[in-house]
């Protein structure tokens, strides 16, 4: 909130008046906060929207000190011709009101007028003076504003009547010249910081009593419009700005699209369906439990073991679980449908991780990658996301649809192979018995084998040749039967029933083995595909539902993947527009400003923007030199630099929204006044060069312009003879100070004698103002040639 001593409220009624406050705006630039600006659209509201302003204007604590002197300045503008024959006294009377009724204790108008800390001044523009009707219905409206002033009705707070005529002396003046005219005199009064200089404060003091209170004006004028300077000068920044990224994310080639592909990685778009795969916890989980409803047992053996001589019932008992259906389809317990809810509950919970997983990390790419890197590698990634949304749609097509192919019977492998080996296994007891038959012939034969080995050995050994038990029957004689027993005689007899005993045993062994090997290797192959099996759901219904539920999963998040990724395709693509959207809208804005941008801004003709000379308002530098300053001005004189800082001050905020940088207006403006910000500290008058081209700008241009400042009419009082008035034709050069040499050496060589005020402000602006002071309206009447003038108190001119 601005401290202050002396506020001062601009009125402006009308569409006249409206213009003259923007134009005034445009002037200022905001350079004087203490000025306040009220626009009504008729006299009749100009009380109620200038109570508000008031208030907030003259609220405790504005002012500079408690001793200061508190002085309040209105300057109402308006075409004395808008509205109705009576809105110039109603809106004096309005205004008057409002601040005697309001504000009496800090403006009392009841002082004399040397002492009175409040004014109005009502600045109209006459059209041009003559023996007209629309010259005599003009000035009519404005004698009957003075005669309203004389009567005393209200309090005084209105100290001058200021005229501007369409029309002067030295000839007629456009409608744009009035516009500046207007503008120029409320920035050299109010507007300069010269508000306590003498010459200023004697213009805006109350005139002594009995004075008249009509005045002319005529104004001169060079500047150069900051405020539109400023404008440009933002919108060209985003141009610049908004040009070098479209630059970067639009037609150019891929550089390195092993760059893009590196970004596109870190999405690690591979492991998007991995939860819901065969090895995953997911799917593991979701075939246990379609196993345990299709009925799959514990128990599986891990090793088979059948003896050669076991039965088949006994086969049957002891791998009951292999002889059992593989699946078994069965109704569901309450049991079995709350477990079976809790999976989907946990797989519907995966997928929607895993979705938000990706949509994350491909926010992560934007917000991180793209941002960090300020889009330079956009062409690069977008390429990238292409391939990643090709091999997904590739997927997609090479995994059939849910439910492909005709149900079948469940799975039961080797069960029917196994039951017709085990039907088919030998009796043990017929097995023992081929085994015993074996064993006795191979015993029987190697007996004789035996003995007949040992026989010819002793005939060999000179011994006597003992008779073959098989030929020779045993005779008992009383010699013999008091002879040692033969003991070894027996001895092939023990070794054949040995050998045969041996041989019975191990081809019972043998053959009994060889009888169950089928069944071994199929007990042995259904239990590794049972256990594939139960691994895999279990088969049948329940197996079929698993897989459904796991290919609907994956089916799901491919799909969901896809669409994330070409969502950011689309958000690629828009991000392309949006920024050359808003570059065309930059570049719009210039050429609405009448500056179609150059190649380079130090190029670009500002002619337009600066304004052409007229007869008295023109451009104080000429345009090349503000185009140039203006490109100087700027904060970061690298254009990728400065682009890459618009495009983080225009970057979405990181709320979850998918959003793209530069669609917002709004931070582009801000990024782009805090580049040119240094326009607001360096005024255009800093440079010696620029202050040469000021002082040779205002020498040729007052060589022109001096005799236009001119009065609108000679006053002439009843006898016909010229009024003299106060400060008649009185002229002054507001200028300011930092160019004080080379003006001065200007003013010098004008034709017009001109009083300069230097101000401490460094805008590039010089005006020129002469007034004519204490005249009557019927003075300015009797100078235009109308007689008699109208009466609204039925007198005599």
């Amino acid at each position: 909130m601005p401290v202050m001593s002396n506020p001062t409220v601009l009125v402006g009624v009308g569409a006249f008046g409206g213009s003259v406050l923007q134009r005034i705006e445009s002037s200022l630039s905001g350079e004087d906060e203490l000025i306040c600006r009220v626009a009504t659209p008729v006299a009749g509201e100009a009380g109620e929207r200038l109570g508000p302003v008031l208030k907030e204007l003259l609220q405790a604590g504005r002012f500079a000190t408690e001793q200061s002197e508190r002085r309040l300045d209105l300057l109402a503008f308006q075409h004395v011709l808008a509205g109705g024959d009576d809105d110039l006294v109603v809106l004096a009377e309005q205004i008057t009101r409002v601040v005697h009724d309001r504000y009496r204790v800090m403006f009392d108008l009841s002082r004399p007028p040397e002492q009175r800390n409040a004014a109005l001044h009502v600045v109209l523009v006459l059209p041009p003076l003559g023996d007209t009707d629309v010259a005599r219905r003009a000035l009519d409206r404005v004698y009957k504003l003075e005669r309203w002033v004389e009567s005393g009705s209200a309090p005084p707070l209105l100290a001058r009547i200021w005229l501007l005529s369409q029309m002067t002396l030295a000839g007629p003046l456009a409608a744009s010249v009035v516009l500046a005219s207007c503008a120029s005199f409320a920035v050299a009064l109010v507007g300069s910081g010269l508000r306590q200089s003498d010459p200023v404060s004697r213009r805006l003091a109350h005139l002594p009593a009995g004075e008249p209170k009509v005045a002319f004006f005529s104004v001169a004028s060079l500047d150069v419009p900051e405020a539109r300077i400023r404008d440009y000068a933002v919108q060209r920044a985003a141009y610049d700005a908004l040009s070098t990224l479209v630059a970067r994310v639009q037609a150019r080639p891929v550089t390195d699209p092993a760059e893009g592909l590196a970004a596109v990685r870190s999405l690690e778009h591979v492991e998007w369906v991995r939860p819901f795969e065969d090895t995953s916890e997911a799917a593991q989980r979701c075939r246990q439990l379609a196993a345990t409803l299709a009925g799959a047992a514990s128990g599986l053996p891990d090793r088979v073991r059948v003896g050669a001589f076991e039965e088949g019932a006994r086969i049957r008992e002891r791998y009951a679980v292999l002889f059992a259906p593989a699946t078994q389809d069965r109704t569901l317990t309450g049991v079995d449908q709350g477990q079976l809810e809790a999976l989907l509950r946990h797989l519907d919970n995966e997928e929607a991780q895993l979705v938000r997983g990706i949509h994350g990390r491909i926010a992560g790419l934007f917000g991180g990658h793209l941002r960090r890197e300020s889009l330079k590698p956009l062409l690069e990634i977008e390429l990238g996301l292409k391939q990643v949304a090709a091999q997904l749609r590739d997927q997609q097509t090479r995994v059939g649809l849910l439910g492909a192919g005709p149900d079948g019977p469940p799975p039961d492998p080797h069960r029917v192979e196994l039951e017709a080996a085990v039907a088919a296994l030998p009796a043990p007891g017929l097995v023992r018995t081929g085994a015993a038959a074996v064993g006795i012939a191979v015993g029987g034969l190697a007996t004789v084998v035996i003995a007949g080995l040992g026989h010819a050995t002793t005939s060999a050994a000179g011994a006597p040749v003992m008779p073959s038990p098989t030929m020779v029957a045993p005779v008992v004689t009383a010699a013999a039967a008091m002879a040692p027993f033969p003991w070894q005689d027996l001895l092939p007899w023990a070794a054949g029933a040995a050998i045969g005993l041996l041989v019975a045993i191990g081809w019972g062994w043998l053959a009994g083995n060889l009888a169950r090997q089928r069944v071994r290797e199929l007990l042995t192959a259904r239990t590794q595909a049972l256990r594939a099996i139960w691994s895999k759901g279990g088969g049948g219904r329940t197996s079929r539902q698993a897989d459904d539920q796991l290919e609907l999963r994956r089916h799901r998040v491919r799909r969901a993947a896809l669409l994330a990724v070409e969502g950011a395709l689309a958000r690629v693509t828009a991000m392309q527009l949006t920024i050359a959207s808003a570059r065309d809208r930059a570049r719009q804005a210039l050429v609405a400003m009448g500056v179609p941008p150059a190649a380079d801004a130090a190029l670009d003709d500002l002619g337009g923007l600066v304004g052409e000379p007229d007869l008295l308002h023109g451009p104080l530098l000429p345009s090349h030199y503000v185009s140039q300053w203006v490109g100087r001005c700027r904060e970061a004189s690298d254009p990728d630099v400065w682009a890459s800082r618009l495009l983080a001050a225009a970057w979405p905020p990181d709320n979850g929204e998918p959003d793209v940088p530069c669609g917002d207006a709004v931070p582009i403006d801000g990024a782009s006044r805090e580049q040119v910000r240094s326009l607001g500290t360096r005024s255009l008058l800093a440079d010696e060069p620029a202050q040469t081209a000021a002082g040779r700008a205002i020498a040729d241009f007052l060589g022109r312009a001096a005799a236009a400042l001119a009065a609108p009419v000679a006053a002439r009082d009843e006898n016909g003879d010229p009024v003299g008035g106060l400060r008649a034709g009185e002229a002054l050069a507001v200028a300011p100070g930092i160019a004080k040499d080379p003006i001065e050496r200007a003013l010098q060589k004008a034709p017009l004698t001109l009083t300069p005020l230097w101000t401490d402000r460094q805008a590039p602006r010089a005006i020129f103002l002469r007034t004519w002071e204490g005249y009557r309206v019927l003075d300015v009447g009797r100078g235009a040639g109308i007689v008699p003038l109208g009466r609204r108190d039925g007198g005599a001119a």
